[in-house]
């Protein structure tokens, strides 16, 4: 079940989509550049819904690591895994995420 917010929000976008006369291009362009931010508002905020973040949810943001030992540029790659009660690395087994990963 959708929130109310996103209900308002999935109103509002039909309603602007309904939308077909402008007084002039510039108008249009702000239409559709505003129907894509609603878009992606809804995204997010189903989204969030959806994997229950809410505003005091704790998030973890993995930081762009750089190791002055390697040349630049430098990308890490982060992994998580499924360690199987194991210190060996060889017994784990990466986690794979819905349409993510190899």
């Amino acid at each position: 079940m959708n929130s109310p917010v996103v209900e308002h929000l999935e109103e509002w976008h039909a309603s602007l989509s309904q939308l077909a006369d402008f007084p002039s291009l510039e108008a249009k362009a702000e239409q559709i550049g505003l129907l894509n931010q609603i878009e992606t508002a809804l995204a997010r905020l189903k989204m969030c819904e959806e994997h229950g973040i809410f505003p005091a949810a704790w998030i973890c943001v993995l930081p762009p690591e750089i190791n002055p030992e390697f040349p630049q540029p430098f990308y890490p790659e982060y992994r998580i895994v499924c360690d199987r009660e194991s210190d060996e690395p060889q017994h784990w087994e990466e986690v794979r995420f819905e349409k993510r990963g190899s």
